[in-house]
């Protein structure tokens, strides 16, 4: 999986952040043949 580093505003909810993860990782999956593999840093 390519490294993706997102900033963002304060102010976004726990859940809207991990959606966000999941949308990302399933489109780079998806367009780049990425694998799915997830790593928390």
């Amino acid at each position: 999986m390519p490294f993706v580093n997102v900033k963002m505003l304060e102010g976004r909810t726990i859940e809207q952040k991990k959606q966000l993860v999941k949308a990302i990782t399933e489109s780079m999956a998806e367009i780049c043949g990425a694998n799915r593999s997830i790593r928390w840093w």
